[in-house]
């Protein structure tokens, strides 16, 4: 098992987690101004990387 085939779906589905993220973001930044600084988006960035970092870690 060579760790950069490891690696390369983690790195995929981290960065397809964060572009979703960031649309989301970008998505409220009309109705809401201050939406970064949302405890929500801290949440969901910590879970979800918390959920790949598991996912990983199985896999």
């Amino acid at each position: 098992m060579s760790p950069t085939r490891k690696t390369l779906p983690h790195i995929n589905t981290k960065s397809s987690f964060f572009t979703a993220l960031f649309m989301v973001r970008n998505a409220s930044l009309k109705s809401r101004k201050q939406f970064i600084f949302s405890p929500r988006i801290w949440v969901a960035i910590i879970l979800g990387s918390a959920l790949l970092s598991l996912v990983d870690f199985v896999m």
